[in-house]
């Protein structure tokens, strides 16, 4: 049957090579965004932040608890145990977190704790940071906690090219040296 050949199709392409695709289309047509966003379906792909990273483009996706990474012997392996050794003492000492308002859509607020862990070669400072965000530091809920892996550079960090980072960085999109599209 002509047209039904899948994954065997010379054309065919998987949605997160579509949606890098699609984003440098965008970028080229002069529509500027600073990072692309993903849920754990994608964010655990490593060929998928790998391809935003060739093509220059920030990147901030959730990525699974429980996903494993190598680490020396006893370092962190998953994020959820990355977290857990966080510095935390309650919201008038709390450690290695800081609080965030987080609103929601019917416009009420609730503080939300965020904080950034060392997991193998993601760290505050690394090329890619792990973030972790949730409404209790100590025991990290399954349902109200996020882990989020993000390209974007720490502010004030060496990758911060507004602070004088020191190489050009995904979250200056477009890069400096694509010419300005001004409207007319």
């Amino acid at each position: 049957m002509a047209g039904r050949l899948g994954k065997n199709d010379p054309a065919f392409r998987t949605k997160w090579r579509i949606a890098v695709k699609l984003a440098g289309q965008a970028a080229a047509a002069g529509v500027v965004f600073r990072a692309m966003v993903a849920d754990c379906a994608y964010g655990d792909l490593d060929d998928f932040r790998g391809e935003l990273r060739r093509a220059g483009m920030g990147w901030v996706v959730a990525v699974r608890p429980k996903r494993g990474t190598w680490a020396y012997g006893p370092d962190a392996h998953i994020p959820r145990d990355a977290a857990g050794r966080l510095r935390w003492r309650g919201p008038e000492e709390p450690g290695d977190w800081q609080p965030v308002q987080r609103r929601f859509r019917d416009r009420h607020t609730e503080t939300w704790w965020t904080a950034e862990a060392s997991l193998g070669f993601r760290g505050p400072d690394g090329l890619t940071r792990l973030v972790i965000v949730t409404t209790d530091p100590v025991t990290l809920p399954d349902k109200a906690t996020w882990y989020l892996a993000t390209s974007l550079p720490r502010p004030g960090g060496p990758h911060d090219c507004a602070c004088g980072g020191d190489r050009a960085h995904p979250s200056r999109w477009p890069p400096p040296s694509w010419p300005s599209r001004s409207p007319g």
